[in-house]
């Protein structure tokens, strides 16, 4: 096969896989949460693929290719988040994520009036 040939035929094999996006924002009552870990998992094997911060308006975006994934979600006094089921198909996809504070109740350290004597 001449050189001629095998160049179009690389380029067209290299990008016949479009990628597409799944990005959105991480939002609190419609506040940016920003910082949050955002983890992008492939579905069927559940190996982590991707991480990265939601900037200061609380948006994040991965560039993926067709398949089934889930996006997990962290931050700092929130609960964490788990998006299952995006199937994509060579088309971008928004995922908006709202989280949800903490119940911080639980966790609240007794007051000296709760002290046993």
């Amino acid at each position: 096969m001449s050189k001629q040939l095998l160049i179009p035929l690389f380029l067209f094999v290299c990008f016949s896989t479009q990628a597409a996006t799944i990005s959105g924002l991480v939002m609190d009552e419609g506040e940016p949460v920003v910082m949050a870990s955002v983890m992008l998992v492939d579905s069927n094997n559940n190996v982590i693929l991707k991480q990265t911060a939601t900037d200061k308006k609380g948006f994040y975006t991965f560039s993926v290719n067709s398949g089934n994934y889930k996006i997990g979600v962290f931050a700092s006094n929130y609960a964490d988040m788990w998006i299952k089921n995006i199937f994509i198909n060579n088309a971008n996809t928004e995922v908006d994520i709202q989280l949800t504070p903490r119940d911080f109740v639980d966790n609240a350290a007794p007051s000296s009036s709760d002290d046993c004597d």
